[in-house]
């Protein structure tokens, strides 16, 4: 019965842990798309980068009259979160 809920403990503490990750890529994505819309070097989630083993990667290509702007975030599980926007030239 110990072992049972001492596994169910660790799970929820892995859950935990990965929506946490999933809140911090999210906010790195978004904090990164403002600061590279605004012309800034994306410098503020250094902080989340480490911490989190967040991998940021920023993009402007050209879409048409418009250009798009897309941050792609790599958290240390696998998965990635991508956010972009479209800007007129």
């Amino acid at each position: 019965m110990f072992a049972a809920a001492f596994l169910t403990f660790g799970t929820a503490l892995q859950c935990m842990k990965r929506a946490e990750t999933v809140r911090a890529a999210v906010t790195a994505g978004r904090t990164a798309l403002e600061e590279s819309r605004a012309g800034l070097p994306v410098s503020e989630i250094d902080g989340l980068s480490k911490r989190y083993n967040l991998s940021v990667r920023t993009t402007l290509r050209p879409a048409g009259p418009y250009n798009k702007r897309a941050v792609s975030v790599t958290d240390g599980y696998g998965k990635t979160y991508e956010f972009s926007v479209l800007e007129k030239k």
